[in-house]
């Protein structure tokens, strides 16, 4: 049993970092965290050699894209 914060893979609802408290190790949100998790690590190494476009708005698009 572990009481200490568990940072989530998520932001929360105002962009701020997410943690989870739990005395199981089991939960809902623990298993979704693992699954989230697992994903990152395997998408990862592909996100690293790519670099989006962004538009002159910071966003990504097309339009007006500078490199």
């Amino acid at each position: 049993m572990s009481n200490n914060p568990r940072l989530l893979p998520w932001p929360g609802l105002a962009g701020q970092r997410s943690y989870l408290v739990t005395d199981d190790n089991g939960g809902i949100l623990s298993r979704l965290a693992d699954e989230m998790e697992e994903v990152q690590l395997i998408m990862g190494p592909n996100c690293s050699t790519t670099r989006p476009k962004y538009s002159r708005t910071g966003r990504p698009g097309l339009s007006n894209s500078v490199s």
